[in-house]
């Protein structure tokens, strides 16, 4: 229990600066985007929406400032918890890379355009949102299959596996692969606890 005590203070003081019911009635009330922003850019999302208003303008400056705002909280959980509390929250984190690595996949098989992948990851876990931009960037499947490996990301042996044992032009082989691994990992993980 000593393992979520520096932690959980922390949140509940991350907890305390959400938006109240209030404050989201009187955004919902506003009469245009940038009005909204204006509301926005006066509440704790402050420091987001200035870094967002440097890259988008309208609805996009919202998602970007909201984005930014959620992958800064998913690093700043990693850092809150020390030892068995650490590991829980990584293996919870490491879901959320998993379902980022099969939309990546998902949308190179489709030949989607790279900024429908982006925007379709979630701003969380525990890889670098830099390798997700390098994987979703891929010319095709293979050469993120293949920079997966050279990264030696966790999954990569169950890729390497299944690339070697069965047909993966479908990518629902690749996703069981990837669930199969995520799933064993939290099971080890939960062993360990």
């Amino acid at each position: 229990m000593s393992d979520f005590d520096y932690g959980n203070p922390r949140l509940r003081a991350m907890k305390a600066r959400l938006l109240t019911a209030h404050d989201l009635e009187s955004m919902a009330a506003s009469t245009s985007l940038e009005a909204l922003i204006a509301a926005l850019s006066k509440t704790p999302y402050q420091e987001k929406i200035k870094e967002a208003l440097s890259h988008a303008h309208g609805i996009e400056c919202i998602q970007l400032a909201l984005r930014l705002d959620l992958l800064k909280l998913s690093a700043l959980l990693q850092t809150y918890y020390p030892g068995k509390a650490a590991e829980a929250i990584e293996t919870l984190l490491w879901n959320y890379d998993i379902q980022n690595i099969k939309a990546i996949l998902r949308g190179l098989t489709l030949m989607l355009p790279t900024v429908d992948i982006l925007s379709a990851l979630l701003p969380a876990g525990v890889i670098p949102e830099s390798i997700l931009h390098r994987l979703a960037h891929s010319a095709n499947l293979d050469e993120a299959l293949s920079t997966i490996v050279t990264l030696q990301l966790p999954f990569s042996s169950s890729i390497l596996k299944t690339i070697s044992t069965q047909d993966t032009s479908d990518p629902k082989t690749l996703e069981a692969a990837l669930e199969n691994w995520y799933f064993t990992y939290a099971l080890k993980q939960t062993d360990r606890a």
